[in-house]
């Protein structure tokens, strides 16, 4: 999770995502007002969907987070290792041992910092956030992955070309 200052400073969100390590392509995202396992479990139910989209199963993956509670609890671990199949990594030096989502927040942060601020309502904050995934994973190029946008290398990565057309807008 990272959290969001918006309407001005004066209220506060949070924002979960689940990113593909490999292709840095954002799989799914929640913005809500507190991080919760609501919010984390919204968030994966859009992981799962996208998923299932482009007939991939989540079942063996291995899915990296901290030791924030959220994603000890019972209900967190019951979808994700029992209801879907994934492997469970725990960093267990917090954000030290995840970079890569901490990078994420941090160019976010800095390169819409203030759209973020000037969202007077979460519906407008989430309006926001959905625009910047949709152009993270389909137009930003990353030098980590040949300085191509996530939804090229995802798709090369997977060898479905066609994917490119048939992955919609994280929302």
């Amino acid at each position: 999770f990272t959290e969001l200052d918006y309407a001005e400073g004066q209220c506060k969100a949070h924002l979960m995502a689940v990113v593909d390590v490999g292709s840095r392509y954002t799989l799914g995202w929640a913005v809500g007002p507190s991080a919760d396992r609501e919010l984390a479990l919204r968030c994966w139910e859009r992981v799962r969907a996208r998923m299932s989209r482009i007939g991939r199963s989540l079942e063996g993956t291995i899915l990296h987070t901290d030791l924030d509670s959220v994603y000890t609890s019972y209900d967190w671990l019951r979808q994700v290792l029992l209801g879907d199949g994934l492997r469970v990594s725990y960093s267990e030096r917090g954000a030290k041992d995840n970079p890569w989502i901490e990078s994420l927040w941090g160019r976010m942060k800095v390169e819409i910092g203030s759209q973020i601020v000037e969202a007077q309502t979460l519906p407008e904050l989430v309006a926001v956030i959905e625009g910047r995934f949709r152009y993270y994973n389909r137009r930003r190029r990353h030098s980590q992955i040949g300085n191509q946008p996530p939804v090229t290398c995802l798709a090369n990565l997977l060898g479905q070309p066609e994917l490119t057309y048939l992955m919609a807008p994280a929302t």
